[in-house]
């Protein structure tokens, strides 16, 4: 289940691609399964083109996408948000609560 140094593969879920190591999103969602029941609301920081947003909203959940650039977000969210996480987040950007926070692919980069 833990991904090695250099093994990068393409991999996607359901057409859109998973920019982290092989199998990294299917690891995290299996991984985050327990602890998901009965949350409804979800934010992705740096989702990317949103693959793991993707497998939230088909749990069900509403989900807020971020990413510096919204125009790739090809996953079916409830808000695709733009932000640079490298500057301060203007107040009122994210308003409610969310019962998930996610920051997948960020370290990375």
């Amino acid at each position: 289940m833990f991904i090695k140094a250099g093994n990068l593969k393409a991999s996607d879920y359901k057409g859109i691609p998973e920019m982290a190591a092989w199998r990294l999103h299917s690891d995290i969602f299996e991984i985050l399964q327990p602890f998901l029941k009965d949350k409804k609301k979800v934010l992705d920081f740096g989702c990317g083109q949103g693959a793991f947003s993707q497998r939230m909203v088909d749990l069900g959940m509403t989900v807020d996408a971020c990413d510096i650039d919204t125009g790739q977000i090809k996953a079916s969210v409830n808000r695709k948000i733009e932000i640079d996480l490298n500057r301060e987040i203007p107040a009122g950007t994210f308003t409610g609560k969310y019962d998930v926070i996610l920051a997948i692919e960020i370290m990375e980069h």
